[in-house]
C-alpha cells in the first residue's frame, strides 16, 4: 500500500534507503500529497526534503499544466470541428430560407390569379344568369 505523505516523513532522512524511498514517492505523488509533505518534514531534514519537495512539486504542477493544456487543445479543436459543422448547417439553412421565400412569393402570385379567375368567373356567371332570366 503507497504511503501517506504524513508516513513518508517520518521515513529517517539519514540512510540511503530512506532518502530513496522518498525520492521514488515524490516522482509518483500528486500534487497535494507533495504539499501536505512539506508541511510534515521535520525540521532536522528541513532543508534538504524541502527543496527535493519543491522541486517535485513544480514538476508536477508543471505535468498536470501540461495535460490540462493538451486537454483544452483537444476540447478547441473539437470545438472548431462542431462550428464548421454548424457553420454548414447554417449555409444550408440560407438556401433553403431563400428557397422558401421564392416559393412563398410564387403561392401568393398564384392565389392573386387564383382570385382574379374567380372574380370573372363569378362575372361571368352573373351575366349568363342575367341572359337566362331575360
Amino acid at each position: 500500500m503507497r504511503k501517506t505523505a504524513k508516513q513518508i516523513s517520518e521515513v529517517p532522512h539519514i540512510t540511503p534507503e530512506g532518502n530513496e524511498e522518498v525520492r521514488v514517492w515524490l516522482r509518483t505523488a500528486p500534487a497535494r500529497e507533495i504539499q501536505d509533505y512539506i508541511h510534515y518534514i521535520p525540521i532536522s531534514a528541513h532543508n534538504e526534503r524541502f527543496q527535493l519537495a519543491r522541486v517535485a512539486l513544480e514538476i508536477r504542477i508543471a505535468e498536470d499544466a501540461a495535460q490540462a493544456a493538451t486537454k483544452l487543445e483537444q476540447q478547441v479543436d473539437r470545438f472548431v470541428q462542431q462550428m464548421d459543422k454548424l457553420l454548414g448547417i447554417a449555409e444550408a439553412q440560407k438556401l433553403l430560407a431563400a428557397k422558401l421565400e421564392r416559393q412563398t412569393n410564387r403561392l401568393i402570385y398564384l392565389t392573386y390569379v387564383l382570385v382574379f379567375l374567380t372574380v370573372a368567373l363569378l362575372a361571368a356567371a352573373y351575366a349568363q344568369t342575367r341572359v337566362i332570366l331575360k
